[in-house]
């Protein structure tokens, strides 16, 4: 298997790409690093031994399994701060250690997965002026909560003894797709508890999530959640 086959099969997997999050580091990646940090790999060294051995079919198969598993990425929301630097003042630098309120948390439970994509509760990261990055922005994001292992949303304004309708979170346009969107969500709330000390590998499908969103949001039914 040669580097040109890795990144043809990553390419495959690809979504309009913004940077990512390494999360043992807290660096950002855009999609041609990443493809690098996977080709400089045991994990590619290893592929290219087994492909030496097996047939095409095989191979492939090998290959898409494995990569994917490289480029499986959570995804971060939460409603970003005045105060708070847009994605492009982090490029070069670490997260960790930068007062940024929530993002460098949002690693910590992240770290089962190597990557992890910010998105925010109000748009803080696209650049608003410019119609044509709005447009590609809102088509992409559908796909990024889409195929995301899990999404993780930090409520700021929430204690431990809130409710989600509560926070400004659920009070944004942005808010929708990465409710709606996403196979599995969790919340967490201003101390980084999971809501309600819920035990659930996805709040979606508990019953309290959708139960309360229910009698706090007008016209909205548990079955959307689903859909």
């Amino acid at each position: 298997m040669t580097s040109s086959d890795a990144s043809d099969v990553a390419t495959h997997l690809d979504i309009e790409q913004a940077a990512v999050l390494r999360t043992p580091t807290g660096t950002l990646y855009n999609r041609v690093e990443q493809v690098s940090h996977f080709i400089k790999g045991k994990r590619y060294q290893r592929l290219a031994s087994f492909c030496g051995t097996h047939d095409r079919h095989q191979q492939v198969e090998l290959v898409r399994a494995d990569v994917s598993r490289h480029f499986q990425y959570v995804t971060f929301s939460h409603r970003w701060g005045e105060s708070e630097p847009s994605l492009r003042n982090i490029v070069g630098c670490t997260i960790y250690g930068m007062s940024i309120k929530g993002v460098s948390e949002s690693c910590k439970p992240s770290v089962v997965w190597l990557w992890c994509w910010i998105t925010c509760g109000h748009g803080g990261c696209i650049d608003k002026r410019s119609s044509a990055e709005v447009r590609e922005t809102i088509g992409s994001m559908f796909a990024w909560y889409r195929q995301s292992a899990l999404t993780i949303v930090y409520l700021s304004d929430v204690p431990d003894t809130g409710s989600l309708g509560c926070s400004e979170w659920f009070r944004r346009g942005w808010t929708l797709q990465g409710l709606l969107t996403p196979r599995s969500v969790l919340f967490y709330t201003e101390a980084w508890s999971l809501y309600k000390n819920l035990a659930s590998s996805n709040h979606k499908t508990d019953v309290i999530v959708p139960e309360e969103l229910e009698k706090e949001s007008a016209g909205f039914s548990p079955a959307f959640l689903h859909s």
